[in-house]
């Protein structure tokens, strides 16, 4: 990964400046932040399945229900947890990441064919244009999947009900673009907020995991910038979005 991410400090575009710490400050900054926040959750997560398998004893139906929902709310925060902490690797230039050939054409798709049950339950259609498969970049395979699903699903979710969303591939000379839209039928809805500034998500209903708005959306603009990628993005009013993000061929 090219170390360009300190460069931010003073400029918004980074949640730390660490242009005066070292490498080693950074990690143990990281490990610090990283166990006072999965710490807990782990101890959480553990008596949340001991009260589960009854080991404390029988457990009434009202009790069943409300553990449930303890845990839903649990698995919600360790994945704003997760999101959050991916960022800050990212903004003290920790994320290391494993370039290797790798078709974008081929995981676009998977990440559409994953996500049309989300589409089909908030009611919103989402279709796949692409112009040819075998379409490669260099990438972080693991890296390029979290920031698929976080783009395809941050526009999912931000999208109204009964709208059309799209997702498009294509290639020109040695460049390769990525564009996801959406287009409503509803008009004065309100505009969508800033989309690849973190904290700033309003609410969505149902949105799994409590990556919802800023911090999956500015996970995954994190990731295409240190790909290389270049991207950009709007939002208007009738919820109208679009994100385009176009990366060097392998």
């Amino acid at each position: 990964m090219r170390a360009n991410n300190r460069s931010g400090c003073g400029s918004g575009r980074t949640m730390f400046c660490t242009r005066r710490f070292s490498r080693r400050s950074r990690r143990e900054f990281y490990s610090a932040i990283s166990h006072v926040f999965r710490g807990p959750m782990v101890g959480a997560t553990g008596y949340i399945d001991y009260l589960f398998k009854g080991y404390s004893g029988t457990l009434t139906r009202d009790q069943q229900l409300q553990l449930v929902r303890a845990r839903e709310s649990l698995l919600s925060l360790t994945s704003a947890v997760n999101a959050f902490l991916d960022l800050v690797s990212f903004d003290l230039d920790l994320a290391g990441l494993r370039l290797k050939k790798t078709d974008l054409a081929a995981a676009v798709a998977d990440t559409v064919v994953q996500l049309r049950y989300l589409a089909h339950k908030r009611k919103t259609r989402i279709s796949l244009v692409s112009a040819e498969a075998g379409i490669f970049v260099r990438a972080d395979r693991e890296w390029l999947k979290t920031m698929l699903q976080e783009l395809v699903t941050g526009v999912l979710l931000l999208s109204p009900e009964n709208s059309q969303m799209t997702v498009q591939l294509s290639r020109a000379g040695r460049r390769v673009s990525l564009g996801i839209y959406n287009s409503s039928p509803r008009d004065g809805a309100k505009p969508s907020p800033f989309l690849f500034k973190p904290f700033s998500s309003e609410p969505v209903k149902g949105a799994p995991g409590g990556r919802r708005g800023g911090l999956g959306l500015s996970l995954a603009h994190r990731i295409a910038l240190a790909h290389g990628a270049r991207v950009r993005a709007r939002s208007g009013a009738a919820g109208y979005i679009e994100i385009v993000m176009d990366m060097p061929q392998a």
